[in-house]
């Protein structure tokens, strides 16, 4: 913007006097913009700030953590050929999220949202399942490293007890990902398995 005002300075004084040098102080001015545009720092930090706000989560590398996800996946029962149902993991927001739409083999939906908190510094999903206002769930804490997106959970079970568990990603290649959910128990234990799935990328 300061570069920009200066420019219009030059073209204004340019205009100014007689016409019959008005190309002439044109081309003039121009040299005298493109000079300063090369050589100024204000002008490079602007010009960055404008890519920035343009596309503000691009600029960020672990918005991209998730993006192996990305994609059309049939998911399979982890170690079977036992379907469990289909996934449309896309990009949304400018990068600044990822949506999941999941439909299960039998009459059961669901989707979930995705986002890198630059706040906490971790990845967060919130799931909302067709089976009604139980069949949802905050997942926070989430880091991809080693190869998957390790996320916790804390959720209330049928007796009203307060229990925790896992939520784990693997990119196993770009064609396959395995999704894992699980509950522990005081002892930091695995009590019990709640899924464990396979996606398969559709061709």
């Amino acid at each position: 913007m300061t570069i920009l005002i200066l420019f219009f300075s030059i073209v204004t004084k340019s205009w100014s006097g007689d016409s019959r040098y008005a190309k002439k102080n044109w081309a003039g001015a121009k040299m005298k913009y493109d000079s300063i545009r090369h050589s100024s720092p204000v002008f490079e930090s602007e010009a960055n700030l404008g890519t920035s706000q343009d596309n503000p989560c691009g600029s960020n590398p672990r918005n991209h953590d998730f993006d192996f996800w990305i994609g059309d996946w049939t998911c399979y029962r982890t170690g079977t050929d036992s379907l469990a149902g289909y996934s449309h993991i896309e990009s949304m927001a400018g990068g600044c999220a990822i949506l999941e739409n999941y439909s299960s083999a039998r009459a059961y939906s669901g989707k979930s949202f995705n986002y890198y908190d630059t706040v906490s510094g971790k990845w967060k999903q919130d799931w909302i399942g067709s089976d009604g206002p139980s069949d949802r769930q905050h997942y926070d804490q989430g880091e991809f490293s080693n190869g998957r997106m390790h996320f916790t959970y804390e959720t209330t079970n049928t007796k009203g007890e307060k229990i925790k568990g896992n939520f784990i990603f693997y990119f196993i290649s770009r064609d396959s990902v395995r999704q894992y959910q699980d509950v522990i128990d005081a002892h930091g234990k695995t009590a019990s398995v709640t899924y464990d799935l396979m996606y398969i990328r559709r061709k």
